[in-house]
């Protein structure tokens, strides 16, 4: 994972088992001055704007079709972000309204 200080990952997908010699992990996230990024494995590109980082996310996705969306992981092993549930051996995004 590339690491900036400050940066947010706001989206984050895997392809691969994640224990797996063939795992991948393609990030969206947001730097402290407001530029965003696209991030695959330990390296990142700086964008202006969300859309352009969301483009090459979806560029750098390409060619795999196993992405599943992923939570980002805190130090405590449990998501950065609400929203995510676990479900079995799994993070999945929990359902609206309940």
């Amino acid at each position: 994972m590339w690491e900036h200080p400050g940066a947010v990952r706001v989206q984050r997908w895997r392809s691969g088992h994640p224990t797996g010699s063939d795992c991948l992990h393609v990030a969206v996230g947001q730097l402290p001055d407001g530029r965003w990024f696209a991030e695959r494995g330990t390296r990142a590109r700086v964008y202006p704007h969300e859309q352009d980082a969301r483009t090459v996310a979806e560029r750098l996705k390409a060619g795999r079709g196993d992405w599943c969306e992923v939570p980002q992981i805190g130090a405590d092993a449990r998501p950065v972000a609400p929203g995510w549930v676990r479900r079995g051996g799994s993070w999945v995004r929990a359902a609206a309204g309940g």
